[in-house]
């Protein structure tokens, strides 16, 4: 997982625009910014696998960051499952996972409630990930492809809505 996903925009004609019209983008850029944050979340949440304990998926989360004229939208997954979002993203090399933290996986979506069961299976699917590692998701690499296309249009709306707001482009 690329850990610096992002896409950049510029307004152009800003620096020409009336102090007034400058204030309004700026207020349309911010929001914009905040939209392209929450439809992020959404596109990440269909497309992070849920687990079983779900806190891969419900620990995302989107915060703006504006510092001077620049504007970011920090897209993330918090604790716990912050340590293993990157290897689902990507996908990981052969290596021998401990297999007790496969177990409650195993419980949960293989529907196994026998412990000494669970136990064996786990070791079982430990080994393969030794052998084989595990297949790449790509949710955040999908969650930008999609965020370039929609980004600019989200921007532009608000931008418009913010312009029309303070009294621009009214006829």
């Amino acid at each position: 997982m690329s850990s610096n996903l992002k896409f950049t925009f510029k307004v152009n004609g800003f620096e020409a625009a009336a102090d007034e019209l400058k204030a309004a983008i700026i207020k349309g850029e911010q929001s914009g910014m905040e939209k392209i944050g929450l439809r992020s979340e959404q596109i990440l949440a269909k497309n992070t696998p849920v687990g079983a304990t779900g806190n891969l998926r419900g620990g995302i989360f989107s915060q703006f960051h504006q510092d001077g004229p620049l504007m970011h939208e920090v897209i993330a997954i918090s604790p716990p499952a912050d340590v293993y979002a990157a290897a689902v993203n990507d996908g990981t090399r052969p290596h021998m996972p401990p297999s007790s933290a496969l177990v409650l996986w195993v419980k949960q979506k293989l529907q196994i409630t026998k412990e000494s069961q669970a136990k064996s299976v786990a070791f079982l699917i430990a080994r393969k990930i030794a052998k084989s590692g595990t297949k790449a998701v790509h949710m955040f690499d999908t969650t930008l492809d999609q965020i370039e296309k929609e980004g600019p249009g989200i921007l532009e709306r608000e931008i418009a809505v913010a312009a029309q707001a303070a009294g621009f482009g009214k006829k």
